[in-house]
């Protein structure tokens, strides 16, 4: 007889079967299996889903058990207590199992609320985590075979440069050599200004793309069309096509707006025609507003000039390796070919996901989705450890049912039953939990601006933080895993129950040794855990005591903060026209009525400042790697807005500012690096690469002032005038010691009196900016924080509930001793040295496991070394010290217990 696919299946499930039973029994419940699936064949494919749904769950709940008892019966007593289940088992001949064990579960309703709301929190700190990983690093791009999406990037090792853009002339050649990828592709960031409507001008951020990348991404717009190849060539029409939230916000969702001319500024004010809109949630790379042709004109750019991003599409069959090699090959010609820009130069390729996510973030998610999963392993020993101590009250009760003709199966089935409520009922708590968790997580995170991704942004177009369909599968899949694994220990106990033993026992209260012994496994592994998560906690702690402990060196409240921008071709090539608005910007500014500081900077402490090679006469790096360190462009008065006065020399002048002044001030971690215990103050430094670099005059040292962003692992910073210098963009800083009422208003107010075509946003306090700067270790330190209050709660809980059973268990003995003469104090010091033990052994193994969490903690803390050893003693006696509490009650009751009634009742 020809077997069906579904009787394949079906036979695979069945290895889950000892040998021996499936070859007793393998043949019959296979074909009793298609029998049934040919009945039910007729009623469609749902029914047949729910056959194999249904037939899995009978596998997955009763191999288990047949292999315990297949180990654990023996010659005629396994053959005489053999009775098997057949395929077409159904959950209708358990009802009477699950009428038993909801009795049960009220009959004890504060054991059982403790073992739900343990699954609970478990279930919802894992299902939260999971679906943070899942959205983030998992869930893929939304595009077909996103996999076959791959990043480009360039590396030149043996100049120390691991992480470069592509240039122009590279990416042209890579494009026309390559044969692993069906075609690449190139966008580098753009901003713009949209001049059109009632809306203020504001700085909009998108890309420059060739018209291939949406062919590579198989997408196609929402509304109108794509860009054509004519559109992408220089001098081509002036098209852009609009993201689905910059169609809504500034267009209502007008259909209309296709092929209407709206005015646009970068360097250069021109209009162009909206040819289409992008679907909802398209927002590659990162999360852009707009999209412009690339237009790449090899004849205006210097072999080695220019920057891009590229990506590609593999081919069917080819892997990344392949295309890895294949590249290598094409570096190496380039090199030949090229040895003024392209020697030691090789190109690097990875996913697409992988290159835009990051290690740091991704490490951090995994590292709090393991974090959660220490929780539910907590919560799945407590429940565990639970369910054995109600076995162990019931034994009598079980023993009579075994008595009277029940099975083993039928048994086990009911503490397995009991052990499934519960994990259930507790399930579907921490399922509500999660929601209201990955809620919280999207809002806080992503409102923060705490993500800080290699590329830029803070968060990704295709990150979807919510408990859809996966995740909310992987927590039912969870709960699942918690009633195995909580019942399926107490089940196959109950079900090698001695019936003759527990029944000539009477009343006496004895216990297994097996159940002690697994009760004791069990809380060691929960103390050794939760000493891991405690030292997370520790740590996590001690970072949010250092942020709101902060010392920035200037008053956070007293300064506010806004960008400007300057878009249009009379400022693009005109650095004296750039010069003059950031003077009048500052005349301006200073008529706010309770302003004493107004000054200009390219960047602001606590923001990264992008890092330029440096070199010293006569300092020889020993290595051959460039040297880097931060820089701004500022204004004199920058000094005192931030309190940066001189330690040594002086601040530039007034005349520098507004001149090309070779002159520069440094900070005392780039004097001591570069400088040593010489003093700076006429040194000069090279400022650019090798011999084209500029020679400044150091004229003076300030104060560090946070200039490698809120981690400040680099500090070393130098500042250059506003007149050497003359950007595009630059930070507006206004200190008051006075409330400024309606500062924005105020702040735009001015700028307008200047140009008011020119854009000015973000207006904030410096505290406000600095809380968005570090707001990532309040979120991630929230969450390991209460990580491990539930886990302490849990040990705790579990400690108790542990030795509570071993000291009923040991009544008997207790009362005998105390009969013989032992004190109440031998009775109470021997049940803590026994919790105690426990205990010491658990934060032996807790430290080592601390240890390897605190490595991955780095990116999450906040000015503290991960390797503490005091905090780590700090968590040892609290977790001690909460343990003798725990174990001090069922001490105290076993000194209370009487020797009179003991010996009576033996």
């Amino acid at each position: 007889m020809r077997r069906s696919t579904l009787g394949t299946v079906y036979s695979l499930l069945l290895r889950a079967y000892p040998r021996k039973y499936r070859e007793r029994f393998g043949a019959s419940m296979l074909a009793d299996f298609e029998d049934r699936a040919a009945e039910v064949r007729t009623r469609g494919t749902l029914s047949l889903a729910l056959l194999l749904g249904a037939t899995v769950f009978d596998v997955a709940r009763l191999a288990p058990l047949e292999r315990f008892r297949a180990r654990a019966l023996r010659g005629s007593d396994r053959k005489k207590n053999a009775r098997y289940p057949s395929s077409g088992s159904s959950l209708s001949k358990y009802a009477g199992s699950v009428r038993v064990a909801l009795r049960m579960v009220v009959k004890t309703p504060l054991s059982s609320v403790v073992a739900m709301v343990t699954i609970a929190f478990g279930i919802a700190l894992t299902a939260t985590t999971f679906s943070i990983v899942y959205g983030s690093t998992m869930r893929g791009l939304p595009f077909e075979s996103p996999d076959e999406l791959v990043h480009f990037e360039r590396q030149n090792l043996s100049r120390g440069l691991p992480n470069m853009a592509v240039t122009p002339h590279d990416y042209v050649a890579w494009k026309t050599q390559q044969s692993s990828f069906e075609d690449i592709a190139a966008f580098v960031e753009a901003y713009i200004l949209i001049r059109d409507g009632d809306h203020a001008p504001r700085p909009e951020a998108g890309v420059r793309i060739d018209e291939e990348a949406f062919h590579l991404l198989r997408v196609q717009p929402a509304l109108g069309r794509l860009f054509t190849r004519d559109e992408n060539r220089p001098g081509g029409p002036r098209v852009i096509l609009l993201s689905h939230g910059l169609w809504q916000s500034r267009y209502g969702g007008d259909s209309t707006v296709i092929g209407r001319s709206i005015r646009v500024t970068r360097q250069t004010t021109a209009l162009h025609t909206v040819i289409g809109v992008m679907p909802e949630g398209f927002g590659f790379p990162i999360a852009e507003r707009f999209w412009l042709p690339l237009r790449l004109d090899l004849a205006g750019v210097e072999r080695g000039d220019g920057r891009l991003d590229v990506f590609g599409r593999l081919r069917p069959g080819v892997g990344l390796a392949d295309a890895q090699r294949e590249f290598g090959l094409i570096s190496d010609r380039l090199a030949s070919s090229f040895p003024g820009s392209n020697t030691g130069v090789q190109a690097t390729l990875s996913t697409f996901q992988e290159e835009y996510v990051g290690e740091d973030f991704a490490s951090r998610v995994h590292l709090m989705f393991a974090g959660s999963l220490f929780v539910l392993l907590i919560a799945c020993a407590n429940v565990s450890n639970l369910l054995m101590a109600r076995t162990n009250g019931r034994k009598k009760e079980l023993a009579v049912r075994t008595a009277l003709g029940a099975s083993w199966r039928s048994v086990a089935l009911l503490v397995a039953t009991e052990a499934a409520i519960l994990a259930f009922a507790g399930g579907i708590i921490g399922i509500g939990l999660a929601f209201a968790g990955v809620r919280w997580f999207g809002s806080a995170l992503l409102g923060a601006g705490a993500l800080r991704l290699p590329h830029g942004g803070d968060a990704l177009f295709w990150w979807q933080f919510k408990l859809d369909l996966v995740p909310a599968l992987f927590a039912f899949a969870l709960t699942a895993i918690c009633a195995v694994v909580a019942g399926l220990v107490p089940a196959v106990l109950a079900a090698r129950t001695d019936v003759a033993t527990l029944l000539k026992e009477e009343g006496r209260n004895s216990g297994s040794p097996r159940l002690r012994l697994y009760g004791q496994v069990l809380v060691t592994l929960e103390v050794a855990v939760a000493a891991a998560l405690l030292t997370a906690t520790a740590l996590t702690m001690k970072s949010l005591v250092k942020l709101q402990t902060l010392d920035v060196g200037f008053p956070q409240d007293e300064i506010v903060v806004a960008r400007v921008g300057l878009y249009g071709e009379e400022y693009a090539d005109n650095a004296a026209r750039r010069l003059r608005f950031w003077n009048d910007l500052l005349v301006s500014a200073r008529s706010i009525p309770g302003v004493t500081d107004v000054a200009l900077g390219s960047r602001l402490p606590m923001l990264r400042h992008r890092p330029m090679e440096v070199s010293v006469p006569g300092r020889v790096v020993t290595d051959g790697s460039r040297e880097l360190a931060g820089y701004a462009t500022v204004t004199p008065q920058f000094f005192a807005t931030y309190n940066l006065m001189p330690v040594e020399g002086r601040l530039f002048t007034d005349l520098e500012s507004t001149t090309q002044a070779n002159v520069v001030v440094v900070n005392e971690s780039f004097a001591g690096r570069f400088f040593g215990d010489a003093d700076p103050v006429g040194r000069t430094v090279r400022l650019g690469r090798d011999d084209d670099g500029v020679v400044r005059t150091v004229v003076g040292v300030v104060p560090d002032s946070w200039m490698d962003g809120e981690r400040n692992r680099r500090p070393e910073g130098l500042f250059l005038p506003l007149g050497s210098r003359t950007p595009l963009n630059l930070y507006l800083s206004i200190r008051s010691h006075t409330a400024l009422v309606d500062i924005a208003g105020q702040v735009s107010a001015v700028a307008a009196r200047v140009d008011p075509e020119q854009p000015i946003y973000d207006v904030q306090t410096m505290r406000q900016l600095i809380e968005g700067r570090t707001g990532r270790f309040n979120i991630y330190g929230t969450f390991y924080v209460v990580f491990g209050i539930v886990a302490l709660a849990m040990s705790v809980i579990g400690l108790y509930g542990v030795i509570s059973f071993n000291v009923g268990q040991r009544t008997n003995e207790i009362g005998i001793r105390m009969a013989l003469g032992a004190d109440r104090g031998n009775v109470v010091s021997s049940v803590l040295r026994l919790g105690l033990k426990h205990v010491l052994v658990g934060l032996t193994f807790g430290a080592g496991l601390a240890y390897w969490i605190s490595l991955g903690l780095d990116s999450v803390l906040f000015e503290v070394d991960t390797w503490d050893v005091p905090l780590f003693l700090m968590v040892s006696a609290v977790l001690g010290g909460t343990s003798v509490l725990a174990c001090l009650l069922p001490a105290r009751r076993a000194a209370g217990i009487s020797p009179v009634a003991v010996l009576r009742d033996a």
